[in-house]
């Protein structure tokens, strides 16, 4: 295990990176507090100085309570004043985790620093798309238009209960069942995350109270990405699946019966249906058609489409785009 230079500032005249095991800063000479924080880097010089390396393995320093000196731990008087130890602890040793040392997740990608010119690129090409899809798709003008055609229409979507052929690896396709059935199973190679033997990994340093620290290291399992054989699986799972869309329609205020769909259990049944009334528009004076559809599945909906009669004259709230947002009923209600 590599014990480690730590280092110092000094509080008096701010000269930084001071050996720690000096006593005094070689700047001003004041000495070092008591409480000094050490630390050291990971690229700190080796220790290999014998007396260094005792000193080290001996513990923390500790302070004479007579004259608030540190020694060594490897002295038993103090070195400011001679006073014996006796029985004064010396600094504790304290483990100083390495953040690089957690187990290894996905890095995310390191934000793009940008310029104060790309940051205001950025906004202005924000701010362009938003303008955009405003003037396209939110922004409106009145038109007067006038209904020509007005068509109840309704939809029903049946769905068949069949088979859907579906593949996938082993171990994310459902279980064998009444509702699946496994057809062919091969071996594929895949890409994942597998164990290969084991690895030191530095986990943090020691700071071992003396102005030293000690490397701490831990044995852990080592993964890496590579390609594997893997089961693969080509399945078939019992699906309601949507079929040809049924639609009845008639012009005027009458409902058209709904399309029929015969269901039969676990094998056909009515899927999604729409209930719209579809107001055809024209502009009068550029000739230009447009369309508006309401659903009358809500009530709501159904008496505000009463009030609109063909060859009557109406507003409509145009986006840019073409699209009719809404058609303003007599009296704007």
């Amino acid at each position: 295990m590599a014990i480690r230079m730590g280092f110092w500032d000094c509080e008096s005249c701010g000269t930084t990176k001071i050996e720690g095991p000096n006593r005094n800063c070689p700047n001003c000479g004041v000495p070092r507090e008591d409480d000094i924080k050490f630390y050291t880097e990971d690229n700190a010089p080796e220790v290999k100085d014998k007396a260094l390396l005792e000193r080290a393995k001996a513990g923390g320093d500790w302070t004479c309570e007579y004259c608030s000196s540190e020694t060594p731990a490897t002295k038993n008087e103090c070195s400011g004043c001679g006073a014996p130890r006796d029985g004064t602890k010396g600094r504790e040793a304290k483990f100083i985790p390495n953040a690089n040392a957690a187990p290894p997740k996905p890095a995310p990608k390191p934000a793009a620093k940008l310029g104060a010119g790309a940051i205001v690129g950025c906004l202005g090409v924000a701010a362009l798309a938003i303008f955009g899809i405003w003037f396209l798709f939110l922004r409106t003008v009145d038109v007067g238009v006038q209904v020509s055609k007005k068509t109840w229409v309704r939809t029903v979507t049946p769905e068949e209960r069949k088979w859907v052929d579906k593949e996938g690896w082993a171990d994310e396709v459902p279980r064998a069942s009444s509702t699946v059935e496994h057809v062919r199973r091969i071996t594929k190679d895949r890409k994942k995350r597998v164990k290969e033997g084991t690895e030191r990994v530095k986990t943090g340093q020691k700071d071992l109270g003396n102005g030293m620290f000690e490397d701490v290291y831990e044995t852990r399992d080592k993964y890496v990405e590579k390609m594997v054989p893997e089961p693969y699986v080509y399945y078939r799972e019992m699906k309601w699946v949507a079929g040809k869309k049924l639609q009845a329609q008639c012009e005027g205020d009458s409902a058209p019966e709904w399309p029929k769909v015969k269901e039969v259990t676990n094998k056909l049944r009515v899927g999604t249906k729409t209930d719209e009334i579809v107001f055809a528009l024209l502009d009068p004076k550029t000739k230009d058609t447009y369309e508006y559809r309401l659903d009358v599945s809500k009530a709501e909906n159904k008496t505000k489409a009463d009030k609109f009669k063909v060859g009557e004259s109406y507003v409509a709230r145009i986006t840019t785009a073409g699209s009719v947002t809404e058609l303003v009923p007599p009296g704007g209600n």
